[in-house]
């Protein structure tokens, strides 16, 4: 997680105006978010808001360690991957 806050930091100090957090098509975000890849049964698996939690500790330090002013966006897929098969959530 501190590499995507640290990630954010490093984009804001060399001027740039704004970082997406890529929440979907399977990847790292997305399969902490998906109850199909994430089979973790500690504090970041189980209910949704435990799957939540690993972009909320992004979210949170991204916004502690960058200006307020800086854009952050997150993007999210509505579908998620099952048995070979696209779904709606």
């Amino acid at each position: 997680m501190q590499q995507f806050v640290d990630g954010a930091a490093r984009c804001q100090a060399a001027g740039i105006d704004g970082v997406e957090l890529h929440g979907a098509h399977g990847y790292l975000i997305n399969q902490f978010l998906s109850p199909n890849t994430n089979v973790r049964t500690d504090e970041y698996g189980g209910n949704f808001e435990k799957r939540m939690r690993f972009i909320e500790e992004i979210i949170t330090g991204s916004k502690s360690g960058v200006v307020l002013i800086f854009l952050s966006l997150f993007d999210l897929a509505s579908v998620n991957l099952k048995k070979a098969a696209w779904i709606c959530l």
